[in-house]
């Protein structure tokens, strides 16, 4: 069973974005925090250029307590254009958030 950071000092959870190294860790999180509700493959998705072409490494943030990944949010960056004037805009889409108790 993991540590919970409910009623512990909150000042010792470390914010940071997630380095490329550690989206498998992300992955084993929203497995462990949703199951298997959706398909398989479906979380690595969101690191792939098929899901989110614009994705840059950052934009998954990561909370870690007793260094531990325990919560996580993914900014998906979406270009679309508009059907009125075809012009483009870049939009940020909030996907992949996750946390363990």
């Amino acid at each position: 069973m993991m540590t919970s950071a409910v009623g512990n000092d909150t000042l010792s959870i470390v914010y940071r974005p997630i380095q490329h190294h550690e989206q498998q860790q992300v992955i084993d999180l929203h497995y462990a925090a949703f199951g298997t509700r959706f398909k398989s493959g479906y979380y690595d998705r969101c690191f792939m250029p098929t899901a989110s072409p614009q994705y840059k490494e950052g934009d998954t943030l990561g909370a870690w307590y007793d260094g531990k990944l325990v919560s996580t949010v993914h900014i998906r960056r979406l270009i679309i254009r508009s059907g009125d004037d075809n012009v483009e805009y870049r939009c940020g889409d909030i996907v992949g958030v996750a946390t363990l108790e």
